[in-house]
Protein backbone atom coordinates (compact mmCIF):
# COMPACT_ATOMS: atom_id res chain seq x y z
CA UNK A 1 0.00 0.00 0.00
CA UNK A 2 2.88 2.60 0.93
CA UNK A 3 4.60 1.50 -2.44
CA UNK A 4 0.96 2.52 -4.34
CA UNK A 5 1.07 5.40 -2.35
CA UNK A 6 4.50 6.45 -3.30
CA UNK A 7 4.43 5.80 -6.66
CA UNK A 8 0.88 7.95 -6.88
CA UNK A 9 2.32 10.97 -5.39
CA UNK A 10 5.54 10.74 -7.67
CA UNK A 11 3.20 10.57 -10.84
CA UNK A 12 1.03 13.43 -9.50
CA UNK A 13 4.51 15.58 -8.65
CA UNK A 14 5.31 14.79 -12.38
CA UNK A 15 2.25 15.38 -14.08
CA UNK A 16 2.26 18.77 -11.85
CA UNK A 17 5.76 19.40 -12.70
CA UNK A 18 4.90 18.86 -16.81
CA UNK A 19 1.78 21.01 -16.59
CA UNK A 20 3.68 24.04 -14.97
CA UNK A 21 7.04 23.27 -17.58
CA UNK A 22 4.18 22.86 -20.43
CA UNK A 23 2.38 26.43 -19.56
CA UNK A 24 5.68 28.29 -19.27
CA UNK A 25 6.84 26.94 -23.28
CA UNK A 26 2.98 27.81 -23.60
CA UNK A 27 3.21 31.60 -22.33
CA UNK A 28 7.38 31.86 -23.41
CA UNK A 29 6.17 30.62 -27.19
CA UNK A 30 3.36 33.49 -26.87
CA UNK A 31 5.74 36.03 -25.76
CA UNK A 32 8.24 34.91 -28.82
CA UNK A 33 5.17 35.32 -31.08
CA UNK A 34 4.14 38.54 -29.65
CA UNK A 35 8.16 40.04 -30.26
CA UNK A 36 7.62 38.74 -33.53
CA UNK A 37 4.53 40.49 -35.11
CA UNK A 38 5.89 43.57 -33.63
CA UNK A 39 7.39 46.17 -36.22
CA UNK A 40 9.13 48.49 -35.19
CA UNK A 41 8.24 50.77 -38.25
CA UNK A 42 4.43 50.53 -35.80
CA UNK A 43 6.01 52.02 -33.05
CA UNK A 44 4.63 55.64 -32.78
CA UNK A 45 7.13 58.60 -33.04
CA UNK A 46 5.18 60.08 -29.91
CA UNK A 47 6.11 57.54 -27.48
CA UNK A 48 9.58 55.51 -28.42
CA UNK A 49 10.92 56.10 -25.14
CA UNK A 50 8.07 53.18 -23.72
CA UNK A 51 9.73 50.72 -25.53
CA UNK A 52 13.18 51.06 -23.87
CA UNK A 53 14.69 49.84 -20.67
CA UNK A 54 13.76 52.43 -17.36
CA UNK A 55 17.77 51.40 -16.28
CA UNK A 56 19.31 52.90 -19.73
CA UNK A 57 20.85 56.01 -18.68
CA UNK A 58 19.69 59.16 -20.98
CA UNK A 59 23.46 59.63 -22.23
CA UNK A 60 23.34 56.09 -23.64
CA UNK A 61 20.64 56.93 -26.11
CA UNK A 62 20.81 57.85 -29.62
CA UNK A 63 18.50 61.36 -29.42
CA UNK A 64 17.25 63.49 -32.44
CA UNK A 65 17.07 66.87 -31.32
CA UNK A 66 15.98 70.18 -32.97
CA UNK A 67 18.96 72.95 -33.43
CA UNK A 68 16.63 76.39 -32.55
CA UNK A 69 13.62 74.66 -31.82
CA UNK A 70 10.26 76.51 -32.42
CA UNK A 71 11.81 78.93 -35.75
CA UNK A 72 8.58 77.94 -38.19
CA UNK A 73 7.90 81.55 -38.23
CA UNK A 74 9.80 84.58 -37.22
CA UNK A 75 9.65 88.60 -36.82
CA UNK A 76 12.06 89.19 -39.44
CA UNK A 77 11.35 90.17 -42.87
CA UNK A 78 12.18 88.34 -46.01
CA UNK A 79 14.62 87.66 -46.80
CA UNK A 80 16.36 87.87 -43.58
CA UNK A 81 14.12 84.94 -42.58
CA UNK A 82 15.54 82.40 -44.67
CA UNK A 83 18.52 82.13 -42.18
CA UNK A 84 16.41 81.68 -39.09
CA UNK A 85 13.61 79.59 -40.05
CA UNK A 86 15.51 75.98 -39.55
CA UNK A 87 12.32 74.17 -38.57
CA UNK A 88 8.77 72.56 -40.35
CA UNK A 89 7.37 72.64 -37.34
CA UNK A 90 6.63 74.02 -34.00
CA UNK A 91 8.03 72.22 -30.69
CA UNK A 92 4.63 70.64 -30.11
CA UNK A 93 0.81 70.57 -31.52
CA UNK A 94 0.25 73.69 -32.77
CA UNK A 95 -3.79 74.80 -33.21
CA UNK A 96 -4.94 77.84 -35.50
CA UNK A 97 -8.93 79.29 -36.26
CA UNK A 98 -9.33 79.41 -39.55
CA UNK A 99 -11.58 82.30 -40.41
CA UNK A 100 -13.80 84.05 -43.40
CA UNK A 101 -16.74 83.96 -45.49
CA UNK A 102 -16.21 79.98 -46.38
CA UNK A 103 -14.73 78.44 -43.10
CA UNK A 104 -16.64 78.27 -40.33
CA UNK A 105 -14.04 79.23 -37.48
CA UNK A 106 -13.05 75.99 -37.54
CA UNK A 107 -9.79 74.73 -35.52
CA UNK A 108 -6.51 73.17 -37.36
CA UNK A 109 -4.30 71.38 -35.39
CA UNK A 110 -0.66 70.39 -36.34
CA UNK A 111 1.85 67.83 -34.96
CA UNK A 112 5.39 69.21 -33.83
CA UNK A 113 8.69 68.23 -33.49
CA UNK A 114 7.25 66.18 -30.27
CA UNK A 115 4.82 64.02 -32.09
CA UNK A 116 7.52 63.47 -34.78
CA UNK A 117 10.01 62.15 -32.34
CA UNK A 118 12.53 64.59 -31.42
CA UNK A 119 13.39 64.44 -27.71
CA UNK A 120 16.17 67.64 -27.76
CA UNK A 121 15.35 70.93 -28.04
CA UNK A 122 17.87 73.82 -28.56
CA UNK A 123 16.05 76.88 -26.86
CA UNK A 124 17.11 80.23 -27.21
CA UNK A 125 15.59 82.87 -24.75
CA UNK A 126 14.58 86.94 -25.73
CA UNK A 127 13.33 89.03 -22.98
CA UNK A 128 10.08 91.26 -23.58
CA UNK A 129 10.09 94.77 -22.57
CA UNK A 130 9.32 95.75 -19.16
CA UNK A 131 10.16 95.73 -15.31
CA UNK A 132 13.59 94.08 -14.04
CA UNK A 133 11.73 93.12 -10.77
CA UNK A 134 11.09 89.32 -10.39
CA UNK A 135 7.90 88.81 -8.50
CA UNK A 136 6.90 85.28 -8.73
CA UNK A 137 7.53 82.43 -11.58
CA UNK A 138 4.42 83.47 -13.57
CA UNK A 139 6.01 87.01 -14.19
CA UNK A 140 9.57 85.44 -14.79
CA UNK A 141 8.18 82.68 -17.56
CA UNK A 142 5.87 85.87 -19.21
CA UNK A 143 8.60 88.06 -19.26
CA UNK A 144 10.42 85.23 -21.64
CA UNK A 145 10.44 84.80 -25.43
CA UNK A 146 11.76 82.29 -27.90
CA UNK A 147 14.30 83.97 -30.45
CA UNK A 148 17.06 83.63 -32.95
CA UNK A 149 19.91 86.32 -32.71
CA UNK A 150 17.40 89.41 -32.68
CA UNK A 151 14.50 87.53 -34.03
CA UNK A 152 11.41 86.46 -31.74
CA UNK A 153 9.64 82.87 -32.79
CA UNK A 154 6.33 83.27 -33.76
CA UNK A 155 3.00 80.61 -33.82
CA UNK A 156 0.10 80.99 -36.29
CA UNK A 157 -3.47 82.19 -33.83
CA UNK A 158 -5.33 82.26 -37.04
CA UNK A 159 -5.99 82.54 -40.96
CA UNK A 160 -8.74 84.05 -42.92
CA UNK A 161 -10.55 83.29 -46.01
CA UNK A 162 -7.60 84.60 -48.57
CA UNK A 163 -5.19 82.87 -46.92
CA UNK A 164 -4.02 86.14 -44.60
CA UNK A 165 -2.76 84.60 -41.42
CA UNK A 166 -2.04 86.40 -37.92
CA UNK A 167 0.68 85.15 -35.56
CA UNK A 168 1.48 85.92 -31.94
CA UNK A 169 4.64 85.48 -30.08
CA UNK A 170 6.54 82.10 -28.89
CA UNK A 171 6.73 82.76 -25.35
CA UNK A 172 7.78 80.60 -22.67
CA UNK A 173 4.29 80.18 -21.43
CA UNK A 174 4.07 78.56 -24.80
CA UNK A 175 6.66 76.50 -24.68
CA UNK A 176 5.55 75.42 -21.58
CA UNK A 177 2.18 74.24 -22.36
CA UNK A 178 3.22 72.32 -25.36
CA UNK A 179 6.07 70.93 -23.10
CA UNK A 180 3.06 69.90 -20.50
CA UNK A 181 0.77 68.44 -22.53
CA UNK A 182 2.54 66.50 -24.70
CA UNK A 183 4.76 64.69 -21.46
CA UNK A 184 1.02 64.41 -19.63
CA UNK A 185 -0.71 62.73 -22.65
CA UNK A 186 2.82 60.34 -23.48
CA UNK A 187 4.15 59.98 -19.50
CA UNK A 188 7.04 57.18 -20.88
CA UNK A 189 9.18 60.25 -22.33
CA UNK A 190 11.40 62.77 -21.48
CA UNK A 191 12.60 66.00 -23.16
CA UNK A 192 16.47 67.46 -22.98
CA UNK A 193 16.17 71.34 -22.73
CA UNK A 194 19.64 73.01 -23.99
CA UNK A 195 18.60 76.46 -22.61
CA UNK A 196 20.39 80.04 -23.16
CA UNK A 197 20.30 83.32 -23.97
CA UNK A 198 20.46 84.88 -27.55
CA UNK A 199 19.40 88.11 -27.39
CA UNK A 200 22.29 90.80 -27.90
CA UNK A 201 23.08 93.29 -25.26
CA UNK A 202 20.14 91.96 -23.11
CA UNK A 203 22.06 88.60 -22.06
CA UNK A 204 22.37 89.32 -18.40
CA UNK A 205 18.77 90.26 -17.79
CA UNK A 206 17.74 87.48 -19.82
CA UNK A 207 19.98 84.83 -18.43
CA UNK A 208 18.99 86.44 -14.59
CA UNK A 209 14.76 85.82 -15.73
CA UNK A 210 15.83 81.87 -17.46
CA UNK A 211 17.48 81.24 -14.50
CA UNK A 212 14.92 82.63 -11.39
CA UNK A 213 11.87 80.31 -13.33
CA UNK A 214 13.95 77.22 -13.62
CA UNK A 215 15.22 77.49 -10.39
CA UNK A 216 11.61 78.29 -9.35
CA UNK A 217 9.86 75.29 -11.00
CA UNK A 218 13.12 72.90 -9.94
CA UNK A 219 12.60 73.90 -5.54
CA UNK A 220 8.89 74.28 -5.64
CA UNK A 221 6.95 72.53 -8.98
CA UNK A 222 4.09 74.40 -10.17
CA UNK A 223 1.53 72.32 -11.58
CA UNK A 224 0.70 73.93 -14.83
CA UNK A 225 4.46 73.48 -15.66
CA UNK A 226 6.39 70.14 -16.40
CA UNK A 227 8.51 68.48 -13.39
CA UNK A 228 12.07 69.29 -13.46
CA UNK A 229 15.05 66.58 -13.00
CA UNK A 230 16.73 67.15 -10.24
CA UNK A 231 19.66 64.94 -9.44
CA UNK A 232 23.10 64.58 -8.94
CA UNK A 233 23.83 62.13 -12.07
CA UNK A 234 22.42 61.87 -15.25
CA UNK A 235 19.48 60.50 -14.98
CA UNK A 236 18.10 56.70 -15.98
CA UNK A 237 14.81 56.55 -18.82
CA UNK A 238 13.07 55.52 -15.36
CA UNK A 239 14.62 58.48 -13.60
CA UNK A 240 13.16 60.95 -16.56
CA UNK A 241 10.45 59.82 -17.89
CA UNK A 242 7.39 62.78 -17.57
CA UNK A 243 10.06 65.04 -17.11
CA UNK A 244 11.96 67.93 -18.26
CA UNK A 245 16.06 67.18 -18.05
CA UNK A 246 17.75 70.48 -18.16
CA UNK A 247 21.39 71.50 -19.82
CA UNK A 248 22.42 75.27 -19.87
CA UNK A 249 24.84 77.66 -20.19
CA UNK A 250 23.49 80.47 -17.95
CA UNK A 251 25.25 82.15 -15.71
CA UNK A 252 23.86 81.72 -12.22
CA UNK A 253 25.54 85.71 -10.82
CA UNK A 254 23.83 87.49 -13.42
CA UNK A 255 20.86 86.19 -11.18
CA UNK A 256 22.58 87.00 -8.28
CA UNK A 257 23.83 90.44 -9.56
CA UNK A 258 20.17 91.51 -10.24
CA UNK A 259 18.24 90.11 -6.97
CA UNK A 260 21.37 91.61 -4.92
CA UNK A 261 22.06 88.29 -3.62
CA UNK A 262 25.41 87.22 -2.01
CA UNK A 263 26.86 83.89 -3.07
CA UNK A 264 30.17 82.33 -4.69
CA UNK A 265 28.19 80.39 -6.62
CA UNK A 266 29.51 77.07 -5.51
CA UNK A 267 26.56 75.59 -6.38
CA UNK A 268 24.70 77.73 -8.61
CA UNK A 269 22.28 75.01 -9.87
CA UNK A 270 21.46 73.47 -6.46
CA UNK A 271 17.77 72.71 -4.95
CA UNK A 272 17.73 72.88 -1.61
CA UNK A 273 14.83 71.22 0.37
CA UNK A 274 14.16 72.22 4.08
CA UNK A 275 17.81 73.62 3.95
CA UNK A 276 19.47 70.26 2.27
CA UNK A 277 21.04 70.47 -0.62
CA UNK A 278 18.95 67.44 -3.16
CA UNK A 279 21.08 67.84 -6.11
CA UNK A 280 21.33 70.48 -9.43
CA UNK A 281 18.15 71.30 -11.67
CA UNK A 282 20.51 71.94 -14.78
CA UNK A 283 23.92 70.33 -16.31
CA UNK A 284 26.31 72.50 -17.10
CA UNK A 285 27.30 72.75 -20.79
CA UNK A 286 31.25 72.69 -21.57
CA UNK A 287 31.78 74.54 -24.95
CA UNK A 288 34.66 72.60 -27.09
CA UNK A 289 36.16 73.58 -30.12
CA UNK A 290 36.83 71.54 -33.29
CA UNK A 291 39.82 72.87 -35.53
CA UNK A 292 38.31 73.68 -38.72
CA UNK A 293 41.94 72.78 -40.47
CA UNK A 294 42.36 69.65 -39.09
CA UNK A 295 38.72 68.37 -39.41
CA UNK A 296 38.88 67.16 -36.01
CA UNK A 297 36.69 67.04 -32.82
CA UNK A 298 37.56 68.76 -29.16
CA UNK A 299 36.92 66.61 -25.75
CA UNK A 300 38.80 68.57 -23.77
CA UNK A 301 37.13 69.89 -20.58
CA UNK A 302 37.06 72.99 -19.10
CA UNK A 303 34.53 72.28 -15.92
CA UNK A 304 37.27 71.12 -13.46
CA UNK A 305 33.89 69.22 -11.87
CA UNK A 306 33.32 67.05 -14.65
CA UNK A 307 30.61 65.66 -12.75
CA UNK A 308 28.21 68.32 -14.72
CA UNK A 309 30.45 68.22 -17.95
CA UNK A 310 28.48 68.09 -21.23
CA UNK A 311 31.17 67.59 -24.08
CA UNK A 312 29.67 69.67 -27.55
CA UNK A 313 30.45 69.38 -30.96
CA UNK A 314 30.46 73.17 -31.46
CA UNK A 315 28.06 74.57 -33.96
CA UNK A 316 30.01 76.26 -36.94
CA UNK A 317 28.36 78.68 -39.31
CA UNK A 318 29.11 76.90 -42.55
CA UNK A 319 28.51 77.92 -46.46
CA UNK A 320 28.65 76.32 -49.71
CA UNK A 321 32.65 76.88 -49.56
CA UNK A 322 32.99 74.92 -46.54
CA UNK A 323 30.74 71.92 -47.20
CA UNK A 324 33.23 69.13 -47.56
CA UNK A 325 34.96 69.81 -44.24
CA UNK A 326 31.53 70.54 -42.09
CA UNK A 327 30.82 67.01 -43.23
CA UNK A 328 33.98 65.46 -42.14
CA UNK A 329 33.83 68.08 -39.27
CA UNK A 330 30.18 66.03 -38.47
CA UNK A 331 31.58 62.58 -38.93
CA UNK A 332 34.21 63.03 -36.27
CA UNK A 333 31.70 64.04 -33.92
CA UNK A 334 29.95 61.43 -34.46
CA UNK A 335 32.60 58.94 -34.42
CA UNK A 336 34.17 60.53 -31.40
CA UNK A 337 30.75 60.09 -29.16
CA UNK A 338 31.04 56.78 -29.37
CA UNK A 339 34.65 56.17 -29.07
CA UNK A 340 34.37 58.63 -25.83
CA UNK A 341 30.93 56.58 -24.35
CA UNK A 342 32.48 53.33 -24.89
CA UNK A 343 35.68 53.78 -22.98
CA UNK A 344 33.94 56.07 -20.53
CA UNK A 345 30.66 53.80 -19.68
CA UNK A 346 32.47 51.50 -16.67
CA UNK A 347 33.51 53.94 -14.87
CA UNK A 348 29.55 55.93 -14.96
CA UNK A 349 30.16 59.15 -16.73
CA UNK A 350 28.21 61.85 -16.60
CA UNK A 351 28.69 63.45 -19.57
CA UNK A 352 26.81 63.53 -22.42
CA UNK A 353 27.64 63.77 -26.31
CA UNK A 354 26.11 66.48 -28.40
CA UNK A 355 26.57 67.30 -32.46
CA UNK A 356 24.89 69.90 -33.90
CA UNK A 357 24.72 69.10 -37.81
CA UNK A 358 23.12 72.72 -38.44
CA UNK A 359 23.83 75.41 -40.42
CA UNK A 360 23.25 78.86 -41.03
CA UNK A 361 23.46 79.52 -45.37
CA UNK A 362 23.93 77.28 -48.16
CA UNK A 363 24.30 79.10 -51.52
CA UNK A 364 23.22 82.45 -50.93
CA UNK A 365 19.88 82.84 -49.96
CA UNK A 366 18.36 79.93 -49.62
CA UNK A 367 19.25 79.25 -46.21
CA UNK A 368 19.52 76.17 -44.07
CA UNK A 369 16.93 73.99 -45.59
CA UNK A 370 18.92 73.41 -48.81
CA UNK A 371 21.76 72.74 -46.62
CA UNK A 372 19.56 70.33 -44.55
CA UNK A 373 18.64 68.64 -47.43
CA UNK A 374 22.44 67.88 -48.38
CA UNK A 375 23.58 67.05 -44.57
CA UNK A 376 21.04 65.21 -43.29
CA UNK A 377 20.86 62.07 -45.49
CA UNK A 378 25.14 61.69 -45.44
CA UNK A 379 24.27 61.56 -41.50
CA UNK A 380 21.26 58.93 -41.60
CA UNK A 381 23.34 56.96 -44.26
CA UNK A 382 26.19 56.67 -41.77
CA UNK A 383 24.16 55.91 -38.97
CA UNK A 384 22.04 53.59 -40.82
CA UNK A 385 25.05 51.59 -41.63
CA UNK A 386 26.40 51.25 -38.11
CA UNK A 387 23.46 51.29 -36.10
CA UNK A 388 24.92 49.56 -33.39
CA UNK A 389 27.05 52.28 -32.79
CA UNK A 390 26.74 55.63 -30.13
CA UNK A 391 25.91 58.74 -31.69
CA UNK A 392 24.73 60.84 -28.55
CA UNK A 393 22.47 63.72 -29.12
CA UNK A 394 22.15 64.53 -33.09
CA UNK A 395 20.87 68.52 -33.01
CA UNK A 396 19.49 69.25 -36.75
CA UNK A 397 17.40 71.88 -38.57
CA UNK A 398 14.68 70.79 -40.55
CA UNK A 399 14.26 67.12 -38.73
CA UNK A 400 11.39 65.73 -40.80
CA UNK A 401 14.34 65.54 -43.64
CA UNK A 402 14.17 61.74 -45.26
CA UNK A 403 17.05 59.96 -46.04
CA UNK A 404 16.87 61.10 -49.79
CA UNK A 405 17.18 64.75 -48.80
CA UNK A 406 13.19 65.96 -49.36
CA UNK A 407 11.08 67.55 -46.42
CA UNK A 408 8.68 64.41 -45.50
CA UNK A 409 5.11 65.40 -46.48
CA UNK A 410 3.24 61.95 -45.97
CA UNK A 411 3.07 62.47 -41.58
CA UNK A 412 4.18 60.31 -38.60
CA UNK A 413 5.77 56.85 -39.31
CA UNK A 414 7.94 57.70 -42.69
CA UNK A 415 11.70 57.02 -42.76
CA UNK A 416 12.63 60.79 -41.20
CA UNK A 417 15.78 61.42 -40.01
CA UNK A 418 14.43 61.82 -36.36
CA UNK A 419 13.01 58.22 -36.96
CA UNK A 420 15.67 56.70 -38.49
CA UNK A 421 18.02 58.05 -34.95
CA UNK A 422 15.73 56.15 -32.51
CA UNK A 423 14.85 53.59 -34.13
CA UNK A 424 18.78 52.58 -32.93
CA UNK A 425 17.85 52.43 -30.08
CA UNK A 426 15.65 49.36 -30.67
CA UNK A 427 18.68 47.13 -32.43
CA UNK A 428 21.23 47.98 -29.27
CA UNK A 429 18.63 47.89 -26.36
CA UNK A 430 15.92 45.52 -27.84
CA UNK A 431 12.49 46.24 -27.56
CA UNK A 432 10.27 46.08 -23.77
CA UNK A 433 6.84 44.72 -23.41
CA UNK A 434 6.82 43.74 -27.36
Amino acid sequence: MKKKRLFTAITSAVLALTTVIGAATITANAAAAEKKTTSVKSISSKNWMKYLRDDIKLNEITIPGAHDAAMVHSSAVYPVSVFTLTQKYHIGTQTWTDKGFFRSDRKVSEEGLLERGVRYLDIRYGLIKGDRKHSDIKYASDRLKLVHGGFTAECKVSENSFGVSSYDYVNNEKLMQWLKTFLKENPSETVILDIASDDGDNNPTVESFVYDFYKQQAENPRAEYPEIYVGDHVPTLGEARGKLVIMTNINAGHYRNDMGIKGNGNRDFGVYKNGKYIGDWAFKTVTTMGDKARKTFGLSVKDDNKKYAIFKNNYWEDDSIWKSDKWQWVYNGLTDAGTFMNKEKSQGTNAFMLTFTSSNTYMGLEGPQRYAEWLIPKVTDHIKKNPNNFYGIVAMDFCDTDNGGKLNKTGLGADTSSRILFETNFARFGIANA
